[in-house]
């Protein structure tokens, strides 16, 4: 699954990691920053403001009133928060869908149809319940491919939305990850992790605005696989990362996880 994760990242990389424009948008806007500079964050929690990358839609101020698309860093609150929902604090519930079962929930489904977007991530955490019952934070990072640093930056499949209060309160987006079935380094410990998503299939699942059939959410759920195992990692890490008030790099440092029999 995906309870908490991290990233520092800092947002001028993401923005060439993730191909985001660098010069002036179609919108007349710059739109390699998100609203505000993203600091680094080591125990991202339920009802968190993250990062999250999406398509968005414009008006080209080079070629006239024709709707384009392009890629846009935002923030969303993690935890999606459905239409019918009376507080935003509902959302938590739904911090990560399956992705395979997206249709038995109104409000994934229409998302995964027309609001997709890249959860960016730096690794994420589990815990791996030990003998005695403790619990043990462990640490899952990957890389790309053989070429590239180890560990990586990468993104989650994930989905968002926007959700105005009944009593005409400021709007609240929102987001949610999807999850598949667990490979081999995640099932000893977890039967489900986050779909990670290849750097060739980021187009793919963002899309270009437009909803997407049936056909499509099939091509879509397919992009939604367990990461190979050859390119994850995963360490015992300090259990300072059980609280969410700690927010720092010690949450990262490895630890002798012992028996866990």
């Amino acid at each position: 699954m995906c309870g908490r994760f991290y990233l520092t990242t800092p947002t001028g990389a993401l923005a060439e990691l993730f191909q985001l424009p660098s010069a002036i948008a179609m919108s007349g806007r710059s739109v390699a920053q998100p609203p505000q500079e993203l600091h680094p964050r080591y125990n991202i929690a339920p009802g968190s403001s993250v990062a999250i990358i999406r398509t968005a839609l414009s008006v080209s101020a080079l070629v006239g009133p024709e709707l384009g698309s392009h890629r846009e860093l935002a923030h969303a609150r993690w935890g999606l928060i459905p239409g019918w929902a009376s507080v935003p604090d509902v959302g938590v519930q739904t911090i990560n869908c399956r992705a395979e079962a997206a249709e038995r929930s109104p409000s994934v489904y229409e998302a995964l149809c027309s609001r997709r977007c890249l959860v960016p991530a730096d690794g994420f955490f589990e815990w791996r319940t030990m003998r005695g019952g403790e619990k043990c934070p462990m640490l899952f990072r990957v890389r790309s491919d053989s070429t590239r640093p180890y560990p990586t930056t990468f993104a989650m499949a994930g989905v968002y939305g926007a959700w105005v209060p009944n009593d005409g309160g400021a709007m609240i987006e929102s987001c949610a990850v999807l999850t598949t079935h667990a490979n081999r380094v995640m099932s000893d410990i977890h039967d489900r992790m986050p779909a990670i998503l290849r750097p060739r299939d980021y187009e793919a699942w963002l899309g270009d605005g437009q909803p997407a059939n049936g056909d499509e959410i099939r091509r879509l759920k397919d992009l939604c696989r367990p990461y190979p195992d050859e390119l994850m990692s995963a360490i015992a890490v300090s259990p300072l990362v059980n609280s969410p008030r700690h927010d720092d790099p010690r949450c990262l440092q490895p630890v002798d996880a012992g028996p866990n029999a």
